[in-house]
């Protein structure tokens, strides 16, 4: 009962926070972010690590719109296949609740390039480049910091490519900072 009680507390609004996703005019609606995490592709050897940075605009109470980038290495089939990938996505973000914690619904489209070397017996493939575009889906969290800073966490499903197979679809999980600019 006491968690419930906790998890209350920190839900609830905050004057002195400022409102990522629903800042009034005037007010800090910009913020920069990095972020580590983890992909996980289908017919990847392994998860992978990846990076990221993004920008996030607040547009109103419920709103905010983020741009982002990212970059993962992964191997496939058995490590003949060296894949490197930098997803660009644009993302609307919905967060009905406001206060020092924060859970948000998002969703938008974006550009996966893809780098890929291949050895073994994909070897007569060589090297390709390729670039698809996609869409993604996910939840996640903010936890406020302060006036200047808070942390989010996400989780979101990516969807590139032809829509029959599901060789470009990856899960990517991150958790960064984000720094507040006016």
């Amino acid at each position: 009962m006491t968690w419930i009680a906790a998890l209350a507390l920190l839900a609830a609004p905050d004057d002195d926070l400022p409102r990522e996703l629903g800042q009034d005019a005037g007010e800090k609606n910009f913020s920069f972010g990095f972020r580590l995490g983890v992909v996980e592709a289908p017919d990847a050897d392994d998860a992978t690590w990846t990076a990221a940075i993004a920008l996030r605009w607040g547009l109103g109470p419920l709103f905010a719109v983020e741009l982002s980038g990212a970059y993962y290495r992964t191997d496939f089939e058995d490590e003949d296949a060296d894949v490197r990938v930098i997803p660009v996505q644009a993302s609307l973000l919905l967060s009905p609740l406001q206060g020092r914690v924060r859970p948000f619904a998002l969703a938008g489209v974006g550009l996966i390039f893809i780098d890929a070397d291949f050895d073994g017996v994909l070897a007569p493939l060589g090297h390709e480049t390729d670039t698809e575009f996609g869409a993604h889906l996910g939840l996640g969290l903010d936890l406020e910091l302060g006036r200047e800073a808070f942390l989010s966490g996400d989780a979101r499903w990516n969807f590139y490519g032809d829509l029959e197979e599901d060789d470009l679809d990856f899960l990517q999980v991150t958790v960064g900072i984000y720094f507040r600019f006016s």
